[in-house]
């Protein structure tokens, strides 16, 4: 392994940028890989095995986010509320998300539910304005580091204290048959209201999706540029809402309408929540998300980074009262720190590894998952990492080989990084946990995964020796 390792990190196309490889069998306790553990190293989407496990430690495996509706004013006899409809985020961030719409209330869309709601109370007008409370959060819904290029599409969706639908949504072109052509916009599933989409999107002889969404959270405009496929006469690109409360509110508006409740917007009922504040509402409907563990598993396996980003602002809020990217990542290090779990080398940008400037040691990660593999929830959680030649982005991993169905890892992708970090179930009980990270290499990505998963099968084959119980 050690000789397999260092011809890899010297080899022509990986020697001028960083390679490290740690593992080490949690029994014995000893290392069976060790080179460069403790070099600074950018983690892509490993890290999110950092912000799950703190989450889990911090809020508890079974922690539910609450969305709460309900009103302020009065009904009268004729079924109208004088007063507002008011939503009170809790930084749910599932919420009507496709994956997990089946666990609340009837399994119905959110708008659904309220409307249900409010004909339970009788209500078939609203003369207020509609409030949805972000207050749970507190700073900008996207992290410091994050590129132009990311934040305008679906994986770099802003983690807002309302979200909903994983906020995004789709946007439908039609493209000619000629290569650079201008693509016209035939629909999206989104009303996005005083939002310019301006399309930059030519035709080309292409096989995949190479359009780009550049925008922000809260922008009024949205560039979308690049390339699709010729002759599509729906090519799909999604994107990150810009405004997901704006967004909500103007659904719910639709479905108003469609319900036959009339909603009458007043100037008074803005200035009157302003003034009065929203806290002695008179409660209609709570949205309780699933538990925490059936959320992290999700997002290891599809690697989500709101998902992530939600539960770094939500560490940032149970442990200093202040829902922001910032006091996630001090609350971050610092449970590290309680956990005897080291920070030498270790850098939180964001919750997901979406930021280049994340920086970790595989010495850090490996400390990490030898902390994780002693919590009560640990076989749950490693048993929901993507698995070599089964599942997510492992699937292509050691196929048909002694790893298979044995070997359990996150992954982490961006440009110029590749990075694995798991456990490997020895075949006579116990656990390796390993982690290995490249940087700034002079191959394609597809290369080094392969490069990276002949290691992997390499491990599989290491023969550790076997710990037996002393007899009495």
């Amino acid at each position: 392994m050690e000789e397999s390792t260092r011809k890899l990190a010297e080899s022509e196309k990986v020697r001028d940028g960083r390679f490290s490889f740690y593992a080490l069998d949690l029994d014995a306790g000893n290392a069976l890989v060790d080179y460069d553990i403790d070099r600074k190293m950018s983690p892509a989407s490993t890290v999110k095995l950092i912000t799950t496990y703190a989450a889990l430690d911090i809020l508890g495996a079974d922690h539910r986010f609450k969305t709460q509706v309900g009103y302020r004013g009065e009904i009268d006899q004729h079924g109208t509320l004088n007063g507002n409809l008011i939503i009170e985020a809790g930084g749910d961030p599932v919420l009507d998300s496709e994956a997990f719409q089946k666990s609340y209330g009837d399994g119905s869309p959110f708008t659904s539910q309220i409307i249900a709601a409010l004909k339970g109370r009788g209500i078939k007008t609203i003369r207020g304005v509609i409030i949805i409370d972000e207050s749970h959060y507190a700073g900008i819904d996207v992290p410091d580091e994050w590129t132009w290029q990311d934040m305008g599409n679906y994986y770099g969706a802003g983690a807002h204290a309302f979200t909903f639908n994983e906020n995004l949504f789709s946007i439908y072109f039609k493209s000619g048959s000629k290569p650079g052509t201008l693509t016209s916009i035939s629909r999206t599933d989104a009303i996005l209201r005083n939002t310019l989409l301006i399309n930059e999107v030519r035709s080309a002889a292409i096989n995949s999706d190479q359009a780009y969404v550049y925008s922000a959270p809260k922008s009024d405009r949205m560039i979308v540029h690049g390339e699709i496929p010729l002759n599509k006469k729906e090519f799909k690109v999604k994107a990150a809402m810009p405004h997901p409360a704006a967004e909500f509110t103007q659904r719910l508006e639709k479905a108003f309408a469609a319900a036959d409740i009339s909603y009458e917007e007043t100037d008074g009922g803005q200035s009157l929540a302003m003034s009065q504040g929203i806290l002695d509402m008179t409660e209609l409907l709570v949205m309780e998300s699933p538990r925490l563990i059936d959320i992290t598993s999700y997002t290891n396996l599809k690697s989500n980074n709101l998902f992530a980003e939600h539960l770094l602002r939500q560490i940032g809020k149970k442990r200093k009262n202040e829902g922001s990217f910032n006091k996630g990542a001090e609350a971050l290090e610092e449970w590290c720190q309680s956990k005897d779990i080291s920070t030498r080398g270790l850098r939180v940008k964001d919750g997901s590894g979406l930021s280049r400037a994340d920086l970790v040691s595989a010495r850090m990660m490996v400390n990490l998952m030898e902390a994780l593999s002693k919590e009560s929830y640990f076989n749950e959680f490693m048993k929901a990492l993507p698995c070599a030649g089964v599942s997510g982005s492992m699937r292509r991993i050691g196929v048909g080989s002694n790893i298979a169905g044995r070997m359990y890892a996150k992954t982490g992708y961006i440009e110029g990084v590749r990075a694995y970090a798991g456990y490997l179930e020895k075949k006579e009980g116990g656990y390796i946990a390993f982690c290995m990270l490249a940087n700034d290499y002079d191959m394609s990505a597809s290369q080094m995964r392969k490069e990276l998963g002949r290691l992997m099968v390499q491990l599989g084959q290491v023969q550790v020796p076997v710990l037996t119980k002393p007899t009495k």
